[in-house]
């Protein structure tokens, strides 16, 4: 097991170095200013002996042709993470930040990811592998969850720091499930320090500590028992959320001086006070489908759109209120991040995918929809393809994504009872693919923009598809994939129970 964990943990870093092998994002663009010089800028602004820590927000300068949503993606811990790699950075050589761009810094800063996703991201999910599988199979799980592709190309073609955020994220749920509620919360506000992405986990997270107080506590109760556990209840609740809050306060107080600070913070989290820009090199979603019929008046859109998916998310995580269990409570995550993926204005459309993706890890092993949720991940692989071909990406891209597959093809349970499902899936894959295919063999710059646009667009109706199944996965009360497996191995059993007779 120890051997089997050590090469897992070799073949995970080899992969992340080859990757990094290859150009960043825009890296032959100097006039660009992209993800790669923004975290130059936070590492020098916060290592300038002229700036105090409550200037580093009003300090951090943005070029004209920045994109302004760059700036916020980086909260209060992700600035103190950029205090502590500049540092680290000035310690190795006090000239590393002059200049634009130059080799010392893009090496330094691909040694701190790689870093960071061997401190945070593999031991995390280390704790999220099934128990109940051998140790094989443990370690093939857990190397899947490491290489998934879409993560290793954004991790480390954008110089993000996903893997901090992510790993925070799936840790305070891991305790929350372990009913460390009060450890969790405090996790939880980190990971929201560190990304305010994050925020699209809030509902399910604060669904699960109300239900678990109100809806499980209370059970087998007569009428004053019910009223003391009720009270019990409140204050449990009032006290998980005083230490999320707390944090967060902690977190922030350094950087507000006011109330205008502040008012300008949460403008920051929710992207609302400058007209925002529809990426159109991401993985799609709504609003990416239909930026060529909403150019004008976006910022009412992004609000509205904003509120529409926030109503769609409540019904979700009313379920989860009301029937607690740590699945519904996994598949409330899901869907809630993937809801607003799809539904919300994005603020960073080509890499908000992770957000759903991480969860899609607690899911690859279920046995009723572990298939499903493996052709989720393998078609989010297929929609970053444009971005793939902008960063000059394609052979790493392939390269992951096969490893990936043929992982993961070792320990998910392919449920292919279901004729029609069986169809769907290899039409799927094998169309996706072939247009790529093709998009390489053609010449015509028309005919390839056609078939990018077309791999986007069914890329997104696949989306569109996969929620609608797990949502309704998710509401019902017998699990209707899993009672037909049963049914089908009964069915096939029985078969071979009466041709074993007629042999006899």
């Amino acid at each position: 097991m120890i051997w089997k964990s050590l090469n897992a943990i070799i073949v995970a870093i080899l992969i992340r170095i080859f990757i990094a092998t290859y150009p960043y994002f825009d890296e032959s663009n100097k006039s660009s200013f992209e993800f790669f010089d923004a975290n130059k800028q936070w590492m020098k602004i916060t290592t300038s002996k002229n700036i105090s820590i409550n200037e580093w927000y009003s300090k951090f300068q943005l070029p004209q042709n920045s994109k302004e949503n760059i700036v916020k993606y980086c909260p209060p811990l992700k600035a103190y993470f950029s205090w502590i790699n500049g540092k680290m950075a000035q310690n190795i050589n006090p000239k590393i930040f002059e200049g634009k761009r130059n080799s010392n810094v893009k090496i330094f800063m691909r040694w701190t990811i790689l870093i960071a996703d061997f401190v945070f991201y593999f031991p995390t999910f280390a704790l999220a592998v099934e128990e109940e599988l051998n140790d094989q199979k443990k370690v093939i799980q857990w190397l899947s969850m490491c290489i998934q592709p879409v993560f290793l190309l954004i991790e480390h073609a954008h110089f993000k720091d996903d893997s901090v955020s992510l790993s925070l994220s799936l840790l305070s749920f891991i305790m929350l499930m372990e009913n460390h509620h009060k450890l969790s919360s405090f996790i939880f506000a980190l990971a929201l320090g560190f990304d305010s992405r994050i925020w699209v986990f809030a509902l399910p997270y604060f669904s699960i500590v109300i239900g678990n107080a109100f809806f499980v506590k209370t059970t087998n109760l007569n009428q004053k028992g019910k009223e003391i556990a009720k009270k019990e209840a409140i204050k449990y609740v009032f006290f998980v959320i005083s230490i999320f809050i707390l944090t967060l306060i902690i977190l922030w107080i350094p950087f507000i001086r006011s109330f205008k600070d502040f008012l300008q913070i949460i403008l920051n989290l929710f992207s609302f006070q400058k007209e925002p820009q529809v990426c159109i090199k991401g993985t799609p979603n709504l609003w990416f489908i239909l930026n060529d019929h909403f150019k004008s008046s976006l910022i009412p859109l992004k609000k509205i759109s904003f509120a529409i998916t926030l109503l769609i998310t409540i019904p979700i995580n009313y379920n989860v209120i009301k029937k607690p269990s740590r699945r519904s409570f996994i598949l409330s995550l899901f869907n809630t991040s993937f809801a607003f993926f799809l539904f919300a204005f994005p603020n960073h459309c080509q890499i908000d995918i992770v957000i759903p993706l991480l969860i899609s890890t607690f899911l690859i092993q279920d046995q009723a929809i572990g298939f499903f949720m493996f052709w989720f991940i393998i078609v989010s692989a297929y929609s970053i393809f444009p971005l793939v071909l902008i960063e000059n990406l394609v052979i790493p891209y392939y390269f992951s994504l096969i490893v990936f597959a043929l992982l993961s093809a070792k320990i998910v349970v392919f449920n292919f009872h279901f004729p029609l499902s069986k169809f769907l899936f290899a039409s799927s894959i094998l169309f996706l693919f072939f247009n790529q295919v093709i998009y390489f063999l053609v010449f015509s710059h028309q005919l390839k923009t056609f078939l990018i646009s077309l791999i986007q667009f069914v890329s997104f109706i696949h989306f569109v598809l996969f929620w609608i199944f797990f949502v309704f996965h998710q509401f019902k009360k017998e699990d209707f994939w899993f009672l037909m497996i049963k049914r089908e191995e009964k069915n096939g059993k029985e078969k071979k129970d009466l041709i074993k007779k007629k042999n006899d």
